[in-house]
């Protein structure tokens, strides 16, 4: 396989019927590579890497023809920054999907010279279409809107008018036992707490525990499959986008919360998974210390 020079945009993975353009900002990366990974007869992953062949401007892009929906990838960055380490495999920014669940690891550390590949998650490639049908966001004016936030799980987890296999879950949001009880409230927009992927915290994670309201973002385009009834025919994406076309046809804004100040590679000493390996610079706001 050979690695095109591809397009600036859009950022992320986009696969076009033939072929998948990768592209990912870095202002100080002296080299990128792209990784792809696939498993052996043996069931072990294999990686592959391609340095990416083109940079317009502060974006590096390529095309790998015979790419497909679900082809697993990561990233690679090179530079004379400390936090440039070839070492640690990174998560695109952009993808709308990963490929397991993050599980923290020493290798992951900043200060840990060994190969994170086992431990990241990959990137996927996913192209979804959807219909709408014409159903549009109602756009309440902000003066009348009245707003019910709710955490997607915590709201039906335990609502026994709801079938039990779908409590809890995306699926849930949509049925008609909670629009009509949304509608009762009469209220005029649901605020979601964040369904962007994210990750336990490694001090939770310590304890056993896990992080519940989603705070800690990993993937801020992908949504999070932990809210997914699984049911047949179904995606994460998919599921999600059903509930927000019921919750409009029955009237009702949908909004997301989303989380711009911190993510899931957390202080100076947290993981690097990401953007601090991509260009932690440029990603993150730096103060003096």
């Amino acid at each position: 396989m050979t690695l095109n020079i591809g397009s600036a945009s859009p950022m992320g993975s986009y696969f076009d019927g033939k072929g998948t353009n990768f592209a990912v900002f870095s202002k100080n990366a002296s080299k990128i590579e792209l990784c792809i990974f696939t498993l052996d007869h043996n069931n072990i992953d294999q990686e592959q890497r391609f340095e990416m062949p083109k940079r317009s401007g502060d974006i590096w892009h390529g095309y790998l023809p015979g790419a497909k929906i679900g082809t697993r990838y990561a990233y690679r960055a090179y530079g004379e920054m400390p936090t440039f380490d070839p070492n640690k495999l990174l998560i695109d920014p952009y993808t709308r999907g990963l490929d397991d669940y993050l599980n923290d690891a020493a290798c992951l550390s900043a200060h840990n010279p060994d190969n994170s590949a086992a431990y990241i998650p990959k990137s996927l490639v996913i192209a979804e279409s959807y219909a709408w049908e014409g159903i549009d966001a109602p756009n309440i004016l902000w003066g009348d809107t009245v707003i019910y936030e709710a955490h997607v799980k915590s709201l039906t987890q335990l609502h026994m008018e709801i079938p039990a296999d779908i409590r809890g879950t995306y699926a849930a949001l949509a049925h008609p036992k909670v629009l009509k009880y949304l509608q009762s409230l009469g209220i005029t927009s649901l605020e979601l707490l964040p369904i962007q992927m994210h990750a336990d915290e490694p001090r939770l994670q310590d304890m056993s525990l896990s992080n519940h309201w989603g705070y800690n973002v990993l993937a801020p385009f992908a949504i999070e499959p932990r809210y997914w009834s699984g049911r047949y025919g179904s995606t994460p994406l998919s599921e999600f986008k059903d509930a927000v076309k019921a919750l409009h046809k029955a009237g009702i804004e949908v909004i997301l919360d989303v989380v711009f100040n911190h993510s899931a590679e957390l202080d100076r000493q947290g993981p690097t998974l990401s953007m601090r390996g991509l260009d932690n610079s440029e990603y993150y706001w730096q103060n003096q210390e």
